[in-house]
């Protein structure tokens, strides 16, 4: 139930349900009594099928494990009579990406250099806003929310304009791992360009019926609505600034390489290194290194990321791209765009 879990592990368990229910043909609600081995082994069967196309295998080993554990908790807490006949193991299709596109920040600023439009503009500027925020992708952007933000004391964070040091209390993907991200002037400086900009192009378009983007009021959020919800309308969204990077002359950088760039970035900074920079984006750790998760909002461990996190950031020449950015968006724009 829901009041038994975090709304982020809630809103993960959501999401593998209706990712399990379309894979399936259900459509609307999906009771335990429909839950069957033949259900299941469809969903199996499918979603084999989807692996190297749309999904990776740990994204379809997650969506099935989701199912299991609800059903297993259904189960335990008596809400069903008999337990649900998973098989204990069920076997994958092993698919490795062989592409590890990782953009470099020559290709970056070579992208800037190419921008002709505003839309142009906002594919590069978002793509940096992932990079900023430590490899985010466009759902964690999504996610983005005023109730998540804190000061480095772990306080709220009143002031409307966001001085001194703020953070994003953010737990990414499906993995849940937590992540408390530093955001840095340059990284509040593009969102509120970005949120202008989005204002001036997208204003009026809607999901479910209501507006996408959110108001000037909002400090951090850029657009709202069920990415679960509207999973298919979700994509397209997003789907107009990925393929403006080949109309800028960049046919393998998407909304996804952010996160390759800073892994990549990271390793090779030697005082950082492999496990470092798994820290970094929010990925699982193995033995010992797990128990950083435990203590990731600790001061000291706070003050160690950041310290990281900024040495990516100059590595990439992120203030440099940031400033041509803005030289950008000020000719595209005659200046108008607020700071």
């Amino acid at each position: 139930a829901k009041k038994n879990k975090d709304s982020k592990t809630y809103s993960n368990y959501r999401d593998s349900l209706s990712r399990f229910k379309s894979i399936v043909g259900v459509k609307g609600e999906l009771k335990f009594s429909e839950i069957n081995r033949s259900l299941i082994n469809k969903f199996h069967r499918l979603g084999n099928k989807k692996i190297g196309n749309e999904w990776s295998t740990a994204t379809a080993q997650t969506y099935l494990g989701t199912i299991k554990t609800i059903c297993t908790a259904a189960y335990d807490e008596e809400i069903i009579e008999n337990p649900i006949p998973f098989k204990k193991e069920y076997k994958w299709r092993q698919f490795k990406r062989k592409d590890n596109y990782a953009p470099t920040n020559e290709e970056i600023y070579k992208l800037i250099s190419n921008i002709k439009n505003i839309r142009h503009w906002q594919s590069v500027a978002i793509w940096l806003l992932g990079f900023t925020c430590r490899g985010l992708y466009p759902q964690d952007i999504c996610d983005f929310d005023d109730e998540k933000l804190l000061n480095k004391k772990l306080e709220s964070m009143e002031d409307f304009f966001l001085g001194g040091e703020v953070y994003i209390d953010h737990y990414r993907g499906k993995n849940v791992s937590p992540m408390f991200v530093r955001l840095f002037p340059i990284t509040l400086s593009i969102i509120r360009r970005l949120k202008f900009s989005l204002i001036y192009t997208d204003l009026n378009e809607t999901i479910g019926g209501k507006p996408i983007v959110t108001s000037i009021d909002n400090r951090i959020n850029l657009v709202k609505y069920d990415r679960v919800e509207y999973a298919k309308k979700h994509k397209q969204f997003w789907r107009k600034f990925t393929d403006n990077f080949a109309k800028m002359g960049n046919k393998k950088i998407n909304l996804l390489t952010p996160r390759k760039a800073f892994i990549q970035v990271a390793n090779d900074i030697t005082e950082i290194g492999y496990v470092n920079s798994q820290k970094l984006t929010g990925h699982k750790l193995q033995g010992v290194a797990s128990k950083f998760y435990l203590n990731y909002k600790k001061f000291d461990t706070i003050t160690e990321i950041d310290e990281m996190h900024w040495k990516v950031l100059e590595k990439f020449k992120v203030n440099f791209l940031f400033d041509k950015l803005i030289n950008k968006l000020d000719d595209l724009t005659e200046g108008k765009v607020p700071k």
